[in-house]
């Protein structure tokens, strides 16, 4: 529920209730907007990552 989201820290962790090894789609304008790249989330180092895996005409 979005009442968990306002309860988010820093620190917190969000489970995405996917398996780690799904694509995630990256979308452009919000939830309802377009999908430009899919891609795997990963890390770089001690950073957050999203290795593209798929670029839709949008990024082409």
């Amino acid at each position: 529920p979005l009442s968990r989201l306002a309860d988010l820290k820093p620190g917190s962790t969000l489970l995405l209730g996917l398996p780690s090894d799904q694509p995630v789609e990256l979308l452009t304008g919000g939830r309802d907007g377009a999908v430009v790249a899919e891609g795997q989330i990963g890390r770089k180092g001690n950073r957050m990552a999203l290795r593209i895996s798929r670029r839709t005409a949008l990024l082409r």
